[in-house]
Parts: C-alpha cells; structure tokens; sequence
C-alpha cells in the first residue's frame, strides 16, 4: 500500500532532506512552502490587484512529502534520521514525521466536483458537462468549459458584467469582447439577441478555448472566422490581437472585462470601434483605480450610466454620446 510520508523541517534544513531523500532514489516528492506566494508577491513584478487571503505570515517550516510503498517507510525514517545526525552544524528545526494513507484522487475529474451552475441575471453559467443533465427553464444557459483560460462566472467581475449585459437590449447587435478570455461575455451577448460578435485577445491559446466555448453553445451553427481581420458577412470572429489594433470595425457593444491599465488604453480605441449611442460594459476594476478609468472615459465622450461594486469590484456601463 502507498503512504505519504510528511517531514516538516526549518527551511534551512529542507534542502539536506530533499538531498536525503534523492541519495535513495526518490525523486518524486512534494514540497509545501507557504511563503512561496509572499516571494513571488515580493518580485520586482507589478501587480494590479493581490487578493488578501493569499497573503499569509512568514514560516520558517518546510514540509516535504514523499510517496513510498508502506514496506519502505520505516527504513527511509531511519536513513533520514542518520543522515541528520552526520550533519551537526545544520539547524534543522523541530522535526515533525507522519504519516497517512495515500489516496490516488483523479484530478482531472476531482476538479469538476467544485463547479456548479451560477446565475448572472438572466444568464445561467453553466460548466460543459452539464449541458445535458439539467434543464434551465427560466434562464439562459451559457455552457463554459472551465480551462486555462479567465471566465467561468465564478469570479466577481464576470458575474457583474452578465449582469449589467441582462440590463441592455441586444437584438441585431454587433458586439466585440475584447480581452475574450472563455468567450463568456461574448457567448452570451450572442445568446441574449446579438448578430454577431468579434472575440478579440492577445493569447493564441485563449483563442482556440472561445472558440470551442463557442462551438458547445452553437453547436449547429460553426460559421465563423478565425484569426482574420474582417468581420465580413460571418456572424463571429477569433482575432488575436492587442485590444483594437489593427481592426477597423465599428460596434454596437463592447464588453472589456480586464483591468484598470488595459481599459484607460482601451479608452484610445473608442472614436475608431464603437457607434455613436454604442454601449461599453467594463470590469476588472478596483476601487484605487476606479476614477482614472471614468475621467479616461468621459474624455472620450463616453457618459457613465450605471455601476456596480461587489467585494471590490467594480464593473461599469457607458453610453458613448458621439453623434
């Protein structure tokens, strides 16, 4: 039977076991440092926006786990235990062994267990492999399949941004979803009454997920281009590309679910990709940056129309006054 043998060490002493543990030829092992967040936090990278809860205080203990047939624990102890006392000079702090069974959890199908279908007003977000399971009579289902890529309904900007886009009249629509993510936004614009709608993000990959977030939604209705710079008379589009640049298309509707840097830029973009009486749904927000993206806004003639704020976020809707 598999086993997890837990060792917690000071982190000075995390290295001489990890050193241990390889001399036996075990190389598989897992390493739990809770200040692993607070160095990366601490880089010379600037972040827009840090979630309080990943912040945790300092620990100087390292826990290293290794998976081992039950037959081999008490002699790895033991050989860890020696090799320890060979080096005296190393503080290695107090040392915690345990140990417990080891459960072989398929991650691939424990993940979906945590996803379950969220209602933004009069949309019904709804992961994939529900499309079946259940009937949404009084909502519209928009199916995601929850990957790599931002936008499943979960977070609190999305959910403002459906919200908002169940508020607005979308029939015969054209709509861009810049910074597309799953395609979330744009999906259900689509499904709300949109004509058609150009997903627009600077990933490659990203892409390719809209589109197949796309496909399970309309499943009998695949005409579209991707990658192309023309909407032409297709109803959707997959553009690579950073914002607007190099598109010149005017829309309907815009929904830019991204954050505060990208939407003052994206405020540049306005005259050139929205119609006049155009609507903007923006999130992505929070509230130390909230006026810099209104005055970006108003300058570009667009007219705050209404805002909401759900655990520090903001998400806003804009009427573009240009006639």
């Amino acid at each position: 039977m598999k086993k997890e043998l837990s060792i917690k060490v000071s982190r000075t002493g995390a290295d001489y076991i990890v050193s241990s543990f390889f001399s036996l030829g075990i190389v598989e092992l897992r390493i739990n440092d809770s200040n692993t967040i607070n160095e990366i936090l601490g880089s010379s990278t600037f972040w827009d926006y840090v979630d309080d809860k990943l912040m945790v205080p300092y620990e100087d203990t390292i826990e290293i786990i290794a998976y081992l047939d039950e037959s081999e624990i008490e002699k790895t102890i033991k050989f860890l235990k020696n090799e320890m006392k060979k080096l005296v000079d190393v503080n290695y702090g107090k040392i915690i062994f345990s140990i417990k069974d080891f459960v072989n959890i398929d991650w691939l199908k424990e993940w979906k267990k945590y996803y379950k279908p969220i209602s933004c007003g009069k949309i019904v977000v709804v992961p994939s492999w529900m499309k079946d399971s259940e009937d949404f009579e009084d909502s519209i289902p928009v199916y995601i399949n929850p990957g790599c890529s931002f936008g499943t309904g979960d977070h609190e900007s999305t959910r403002m941004c459906l919200e908002l886009l169940s508020t607005i009249q979308l029939q015969g629509k054209s709509i861009a979803d810049v910074g597309s993510g799953s395609g979330i936004l744009g999906i259900s614009a689509l499904k709300l009454g949109g004509s058609k709608c150009c997903f627009l993000d600077i990933d490659f990959a990203t892409l390719s997920e809209a589109r197949s977030n796309y496909i399970i939604n309309f499943s009998n209705n695949e005409n579209f281009l991707f990658y192309e710079k023309q909407l032409v008379d297709k109803n959707v589009c997959f553009i690579k590309s950073d914002l607007f640049k190099g598109i010149n298309q005017k829309f309907d509707i815009l929904l830019a679910n991204i954050t505060a840097d990208p939407l003052i830029s994206l405020s540049n973009d306005i005259e050139n990709n929205l119609l006049p009486n155009g609507l903007l749904i923006c999130s992505g927000i929070i509230e130390k940056y909230r006026d810099s993206v209104v005055k970006a806004f108003q300058r570009k003639g667009l007219s705050l129309e209404k805002e909401v704020i759900n655990n520090g976020w903001i998400a806003q809707l804009y009427l573009y006054n240009n006639n």
